[in-house]
């Protein structure tokens, strides 16, 4: 998956395109998964994150992303999907420090 993303080796391995029921909203673009349980997983420990594509009509889905691990920011000129939740823990002592940055525009999507 070169040029889709550069990190870490940890992160680079847990970062795939996305092959869900909402690739049909992508219209043929990458979909770039960023999946904070697989990351975490993976030992991947960054606090911020910058995902890009050379696909300038990409879009980035953040997944289990409910309860962070730690604080945590993802910077990308894509579209972002959130699928569930970002930073919504059920218990408010568990919220973090988390921003998304994007220069385009930010939904939240619900995968079945």
């Amino acid at each position: 998956m070169d040029g889709y993303w550069s990190y870490d080796g940890k992160t680079n391995g847990a970062m795939v395109l996305y092959s869900g029921v909402l690739n049909a909203n992508a219209h043929g673009h990458p979909v770039l998964e960023f999946d904070v349980a697989r990351l975490n997983a993976a030992g991947s420990q960054g606090k911020s994150y910058y995902v890009y594509c050379d696909d300038p009509n990409a879009i980035v889905i953040v997944r289990n992303a409910t309860t962070l691990p730690r604080d945590l920011s993802i910077i990308t000129p894509h579209q972002v999907w959130i699928d569930g939740g970002f930073n919504t823990p059920g218990d408010p002592t568990q919220i973090r420090q988390a921003a998304i940055v994007t220069s385009d525009k930010v939904i939240g999507v619900t995968s079945p």
